[in-house]
C-alpha cells in the first residue's frame, strides 16, 4: 500500500510541476513551427561548409523533434543539397532538447541543468558534423527532389493563429503525449522502487564504471527530450550524480 500511495504521489507532484512549463513550450513550439517552415530551413542549409552545420545545429536545438520525427526533416534537408555534415549537426542536436524540453528541465531541475542541455546538444552537434565533413569527401548530390517540397510549400488558407494553436496542442501534444506519459510513470516507478542513495553505493559509486553503465542503458531507452526529464529529476533524488545524470 505505501508503495502505491509513493507511485501516485510521485506522478501527480511531477505532474503539477512541470505542467505549467510544458504548456508553455507546447505554446512556443507551435510559434516555431510556423515561424520556421521545413521549406525556409532547407534553404537556409542547401549549402556544403561549416556554416551551415553552425546553422543546423542552431536551428536544431530549440526545435521539439524526437529522435524519430526529426529523420524525415533530415533526410528531406539531404536532398536538397545541405551538406552530410550539416544533416549530421541537424540530426544530432535537434532530438537532444528543444524548447519544451528546456523549460521543463527548469521546471523541475533548475537553470545549471536547462543552460547546459542545449549547450551540450550545440557542441556534440557541431563536433558530429565537422568530424562527417572532415572524414567523408564524397560530394553531395545538390540537384533538388522537388515532389516533396511542393507539397511542404503550398500556401495554406487557415489563419497563422489557427495554425500554431493546430500544431501545439493538436499535432504537437499527440506526437508527444504518449512518450510523456511513459516518462512520468517510469520516473514514479524508480521513485516507488529505488531506495534513497542507491546510485551513490556498490559499483555505481566508481564514476567511470557508472557512466558506462548509464549509456548502456540509456541509449536504447526510447523516450523523448522532454520525457526524459521527470525520470531524470527522480534519479537525482535518489543520489545520482549531476555526470552520470547529464551522460543519461
Amino acid at each position: 500500500m505505501q508503495y502505491i500511495e509513493i507511485f501516485f504521489q510521485t506522478l501527480w507532484e511531477l505532474t503539477l510541476e512541470m505542467s505549467p512549463y510544458l504548456l508553455l513550450g507546447f505554446l512556443i513550439a507551435g510559434l516555431l513551427n510556423g515561424l520556421f517552415s521545413k521549406a525556409w530551413l532547407e534553404r537556409q542549409l542547401g549549402q556544403r561548409g561549416w556554416t551551415s552545420s553552425i546553422k543546423a545545429t542552431l536551428f536544431g536545438v530549440p526545435l521539439p523533434l524526437c529522435s524519430c520525427g526529426v529523420i524525415p526533416t533530415g533526410v528531406s534537408l539531404y536532398k536538397k543539397g545541405a551538406s552530410k555534415g550539416a544533416t549530421t549537426s541537424f540530426l544530432i542536436s535537434t532530438p537532444q532538447t528543444g524548447i519544451d524540453s528546456i523549460l521543463v528541465t527548469y521546471a523541475l531541475m533548475g537553470w545549471a541543468y536547462a543552460i547546459v542541455r542545449p549547450i551540450i546538444a550545440f557542441i556534440t552537434g557541431i563536433f558530429g558534423g565537422y568530424f562527417v565533413d572532415n572524414f567523408d569527401k564524397v560530394t553531395v548530390n545538390t540537384k533538388e527532389t522537388t515532389s516533396s517540397i511542393e507539397n511542404v510549400t503550398k500556401p495554406s488558407k487557415q489563419h497563422w493563429f489557427d495554425r500554431i494553436f493546430k500544431y501545439a496542442f493538436g499535432t504537437f501534444l499527440q506526437d508527444i503525449s504518449r512518450w510523456l506519459i511513459i516518462g512520468l510513470v517510469l520516473a514514479s516507478i524508480i521513485s516507488m522502487l529505488v531506495p534513497e542513495q542507491f546510485f551513490e553505493q556498490g559499483i555505481l559509486s566508481e564514476p567511470i564504471i557508472a557512466m558506462l553503465i548509464v549509456l548502456v542503458a540509456s541509449v536504447p531507452l526510447y523516450v523523448c527530450a522532454t520525457a526524459s526529464v521527470p525520470i531524470a529529476a527522480v534519479l537525482l533524488m535518489k543520489g545520482i550524480s549531476p555526470g552520470l545524470l547529464l551522460c543519461f
